[in-house]
């Protein structure tokens, strides 16, 4: 087969290729009617050129392969790494959290116990109040009563003195 034949069969069935945009390799046929090739010659060189394209499909198809085996990898890789940081991150949080959380319960603790000596306190203050107020008011009553008793007595006495002052 000459080289020329060849080249230009070949040439045209990659253009028809490309033109079919990669969907399907071109007739024997459509490549003769185009490259004005006998039958023979097309047919033997179209065999040659579909097994040329399907290895190159292939060496394609298994560097895509390889590719994409090792973005799986990478991916995973990454992957681990960032579940690895992220719960490292959540330990520190929670670790974090707790001892704030500690703090709060003891400050709770502590305000607690404040407010109830604050409780306590108050009610004595009240106590006394009420007790001294209680004292305050038995003086004023015992005085008004000491007072309402000496008017009576200074009463009987006038009225025994004006008495006495008419028998005279």
């Amino acid at each position: 087969m000459n080289n020329t034949v060849l080249e230009r069969i070949f040439n045209v069935a990659t253009e028809l290729y490309m033109t079919n945009g990669k969907k399907s390799y071109p007739t024997v046929h459509q490549v003769r009617a185009i490259a004005k090739t006998d039958m023979n010659t097309t047919s033997e060189a179209m065999r040659q050129w579909r097994k040329e394209m399907d290895a190159e499909k292939s060496d394609q198809s298994n560097g895509s392969e390889t590719f994409q085996k090792a973005i799986s990898e990478a991916t995973a890789t990454l992957w681990s790494i960032a579940e690895h940081a992220a719960g490292e991150n959540l330990r520190k949080a929670q670790k974090a959290w707790n001892t704030e959380k500690s703090e709060l319960g003891e400050k709770t603790q502590t305000l607690i116990n404040e407010n109830e000596q604050l409780r306590y306190d108050l009610d004595l203050a009240k106590k006394i109040n009420l007790d001294q107020a209680g004292e305050l008011l038995d003086e004023m009553t015992y005085r008004k009563i000491a007072e309402t008793a000496l008017e009576e007595e200074k009463q009987k006495n006038q009225k025994l003195t004006e008495l006495l002052n008419l028998q005279k």
